[in-house]
């Protein structure tokens, strides 16, 4: 009898081990399909949404008469102690649908103003970093049309966004683009593989 792809797994227990002003560290019990019980820790955010994820990410891709171009944005990021090129994000506010979240996130971090019904998401949340954490998002993309990549809007940072800045490169040869700048920066494994898929297509 074949082994079924998706074998049941029952949590039966969770434990907080350390509570923090964003996050707590929690310890969760559970058994696998072979009756083995086992634990693991895991990171969970405090303040989730209503909506089954966390967060919005974007792919922003500007289109111009010539060209196209990818809009990414750099801040620092505590954790690593570095510089990091990610995709537009943020989390998604109380009592706000993920289309919503998308359209402020853009608008503080790009500046860029878009109609709802331009931004594709994901049907589904996708996980980030599953062997450590919980948090999820829906993984959106926008087609933005612009005559002049070096002509943008000014973005409309809060307080805690004081590193962040947006950087516009080439969707062709954008893998070399983004290897260019890892000296000075990390990149994203979801921008990195991105670029991964587009340099091999």
């Amino acid at each position: 009898m074949a082994t079924p792809l998706f074998p049941k797994v029952q949590t039966f227990n969770t434990e907080s081990l350390g509570h923090g002003q964003w996050l707590t560290l929690e310890k969760l019990d559970y058994q696998d399909n072979n009756g083995i019980r086992r634990s693991w820790e895991r990171c969970v955010r405090n303040n989730t949404s209503f909506t089954g994820a966390d967060a919005v990410d974007l792919q922003v891709q500007l289109i111009t008469p010539t060209h196209t171009h990818m809009l990414f944005v750099i801040q620092y990021r505590p954790a690593i102690e570095s510089y990091v090129v990610e995709f537009p994000s943020g989390l998604i506010d109380p009592k706000e649908s993920p289309v919503e979240a998308a359209r402020r996130e853009l608008r503080e971090e790009t500046g860029f103003d878009v109609d709802a019904a331009s931004i594709q998401l994901s049907k589904r949340p996708v996980c980030y970093e599953p062997g450590l954490t919980n948090s999820t998002c829906y993984m959106g993309r926008v087609t933005i049309h612009v005559d002049d990549v070096t002509d943008l809007p000014k973005p409309q940072l809060e307080d805690d966004e004081w590193s962040l800045r947006t950087v516009v490169l080439p969707l062709n040869g954008l893998l070399k683009h983004l290897e260019d700048l890892e000296d000075r920066c990390v990149i994203d494994s979801r921008v990195y593989s991105f670029a991964l898929a587009v340099t091999n297509l």
